[in-house]
């Protein structure tokens, strides 16, 4: 044989490569047949190649272009491409596969398995749960230990504020102790315990306007809907004209109260056209009782216990110290103490909270630890001082209970020692005491009554014997004793002898 034509070599080539690739392709679909077969026929389709081209002689022309094959179609059916395109365009995303546990997530998890974790993870974390629900502290036990706040003392401070702006008067500062919330105001005093609140105010305020939104806030805030017992008291206004409201006369404050009880009564206490008190009360009503104070199931023993001096007239001494300068001996808390005022109680029981006004002023809130025998408790008492000249005014109320006696000077002062230590710090020409008590069953030993037990300290402590070096000496202008239901008033007044 010659040597090769190069067109014709080149087209062998070339063909030869293409029916190469096309039987490779019939190769991958005859191969399920069997081995054997697949390489038969591929021996046999290139040996056919190779002799065909070899005895076929070809033409420039045609070893320059490819032959056709007319009856050769294409391996891939385009319906069947444009239904699989279509089918891949829809697969869900691998995300939505992770999530219906087909494929596992990035960290080789099977989202079961997370699944089952947490469901597991969450039964366990509500039987603990339920477990700590189930040991939880009462409500009772909780108000018990003092972690809680009870009845009236649960109110916020905010529903108070809302009151006193009905009654015309602002929240200074507040000390909060075991038992006893109590607010200094702008116009005297509010103290708070869970089942008793005593407001306390002074000036033009209007007191009583605020007693209706004190029975509402009790029932729907702290659940107390019935009025155990409501006393209004007051001493003679030394300016009645200058009243604001049902203030203005006694009686238009009786026909305000009697709208609101139906069981009030009305007291004059002293001389009608001299220093007289003034006291309206309401008792029980309702068939749910609640203790006035103390509150049930502590200091069963010691009776409901509240002594009030109002003094008038002050002594120019007591009166100037008042008057604040911005010097920080003038602070409230460096007059307390240098007037005595910090000394009234042992000042380790004593939580004292003061504020002077300016021009003059000065007001005072102290929470007081105390204890008689086997019982014990915390107690109040306020301090409210106007200085100007002319109508200079100081009151005190305190509602500890005072033992019958106290020879230590650093224990809780019985009543002639109270009296003595107010009297001495504001120095009065005319002055009131009023003791008011529980009277269920307030004997001492030898039989006396507990107002007649205060009588006798009301004059010990002001008229003193002549042996007694104390300084002040005053003599008594009246003196009263009630018995109301359920509680005893023991009542006196006195002049400072000139």
């Amino acid at each position: 044989m010659g040597a090769p034509n190069p067109a014709v070599v080149g087209y062998r080539r070339k063909r030869f490569a293409d029916n190469h690739t096309f039987f490779r392709v019939d190769n991958i679909v005859l191969r399920a047949e069997g081995a054997r077969r697949t390489a038969a026929k591929r021996v046999v389709a290139v040996r056919s190649i190779v002799e065909t081209t070899a005895t076929t002689p070809m033409s420039t022309t045609e070893s320059t272009s490819r032959p056709t094959h007319p009856g050769r179609q294409g391996s891939i059916d385009e319906a069947a491409a444009a239904q699989l395109e279509k089918k891949l365009q829809a697969r869900p995303e691998k995300a939505t596969l992770v999530e219906r546990n087909i494929l596992k997530d990035d960290k080789g998890v099977a989202p079961s398995l997370v699944a089952a974790k947490a469901k597991l993870e969450k039964s366990q974390l509500e039987d603990k749960l339920e477990k700590k629900l189930q040991e939880r502290p009462t409500k009772e036990k909780l108000q018990a230990d003092g972690i809680l706040r009870a009845g009236l003392r649960s109110v916020p401070q905010a529903i108070w504020e809302d009151m006193l702006d009905i009654v015309k008067c602002k929240v200074l500062s507040v000390i909060r102790g075991d038992e006893i919330d109590a607010y200094l105001l702008s116009e005297s005093s509010l103290f708070v315990s869970p089942h008793r609140l005593i407001l306390k105010t002074c000036g033009t305020t209007l007191n009583l306007l605020g007693l209706p939104r004190i029975l509402e806030i009790a029932a729907t805030h702290a659940d107390l809907p019935t009025v155990y017992r409501c006393f209004y008291s007051r001493k003679a206004f030394m300016f009645p004209e200058r009243q604001l409201g049902p203030h203005r006369d006694w009686k238009q404050e009786i026909e305000f109260l009697d709208n609101i009880f139906q069981n009030g009564a009305a007291y004059t206490v002293g001389k009608v056209n001299g220093d007289h008190w003034l006291l309206y009360m309401a008792g029980p009503t309702g068939a749910r009782a609640i203790p006035s104070s103390p509150t049930p199931g502590t200091h069963n023993a010691v009776p409901d216990y509240t002594i009030e001096i109002l003094m008038s007239d002050l002594a120019p001494s007591a009166r100037q110290a008042f008057y604040p300068d911005t010097s920080p001996a003038s602070s409230p808390e460096a007059l307390s103490a240098s007037l005595g005022i910090s000394d009234i109680f042992p000042s380790h029981l004593t939580t004292l909270d003061a504020y002077s006004f300016s021009p003059c002023g000065y007001s005072a809130n102290a929470l007081i630890k105390w204890a008689i025998e086997d019982n014990g408790g915390e107690g109040y008492y306020t301090i409210h001082v106007t200085p100007e000249d002319g109508w200079s005014y100081a009151s005190f109320e305190c509602n500890v209970p005072l033992p019958q006696s106290s020879p230590d000077p650093t224990a809780i002062p019985d009543l002639l020692c109270l009296i003595r230590r107010v009297v001495t710090i504001f120095q009065p020409g005319r002055l009131s005491l009023t003791l008011f008590i529980s009277s269920n069953d307030n004997e001492n030993d030898n039989g006396d009554s507990a107002i007649e037990v205060a009588q006798r300290a009301f004059k010990a402590a002001l008229i003193p014997p002549a042996y007694d070096q104390w300084p002040h000496k005053y003599s008594r202008t009246d003196k009263i004793n009630y018995e109301f239901g359920g509680y005893d008033l023991a009542f006196a007044s006195f002049e400072m002898k000139r």
